[in-house]
Formats: C-alpha cells, sequence, structure tokens
C-alpha cells in the first residue's frame, strides 16, 4: 500500500491519501448476479467504503454484496440482508484500513427473487 507514510518529506496541510486510480461504483441485480468492480489486471483494490440496499416486494427475497475470486467462487460476504417482510434495508460500512482484494476479483451484488432489487455502491482505489 503505497500511501503509508514514507518519510519522504515533511508534510504540512493535508497529505496525499494514495498514489493509485479512484474507484467509485455503482450497479443493481434482480434475481440476479450483476459485477460493480471487477479488480483490473496487476493491481489491487483497496476498498474503503461500501453500501447495500435491498428493495423486495415479497417476503424471504435476500440480497448479498459479495466478493469471488477469479475462478467466480465466492470468498466472503461484505453484506448479506434477509427479507422477512416486504419492503427495503440498508447497511453500509467503512474499513479502516481499507479490504484489499487481489486483481481479477469481483464484488458483486445478488438479488434472490424477480420481485427484489439489490443496489450495491463501493468507494476505493486501485494501485
Amino acid at each position: 500500500m503505497a500511501f503509508r507514510e514514507p518519510n519522504e518529506v515533511l508534510w504540512r496541510g493535508y497529505r496525499p491519501g494514495h498514489k493509485g486510480t479512484q474507484v467509485t461504483k455503482r450497479n443493481a441485480a434482480v434475481n440476479a448476479t450483476q459485477i460493480v468492480h471487477t479488480v483490473t489486471t496487476n493491481k489491487t483494490l483497496f476498498l474503503c467504503f461500501a453500501s447495500f440496499h435491498y428493495d423486495d416486494t415479497a417476503v424471504n427475497g435476500y440480497g448479498t454484496m459479495l466478493v469471488r475470486d477469479a475462478s467466480d467462487v465466492v470468498q466472503y460476504y461484505i453484506f448479506d440482508l434477509n427479507m422477512r417482510a416486504v419492503g427495503q434495508i440498508m447497511n453500509s460500512g467503512s474499513f479502516n484500513p481499507p479490504i484489499e482484494i487481489p486483481a481479477g476479483w469481483d464484488i458483486c451484488v445478488t438479488s434472490s427473487l424477480a420481485t427484489g432489487t439489490a443496489s450495491g455502491f463501493i468507494f476505493g482505489w486501485e494501485e
């Protein structure tokens, strides 16, 4: 992670947050899995913030935001929201230190029903 204090100069005011490319993306899924972001080849994604919203007009639907590897195997869930009643639910999280996600891995959102919409937003950087 290149944003660590390099001790190159005496910092005055705000110091740079990173030396990479900012990533700010969102996507939505209805009864499917949709990719929010695929980490660029030879880069690492430093995920700082994620939010997830699930809206369902039926009962017992679920939505997830997950990370899967280059072979599309789920590695872990960032959010897993289950609806026991009709309605909407939202969750968000900030990660400090950021979650490091390797090149070729995906952040995805999933919705289990045609009546449910899962929406995800991410913020971070790649370097």
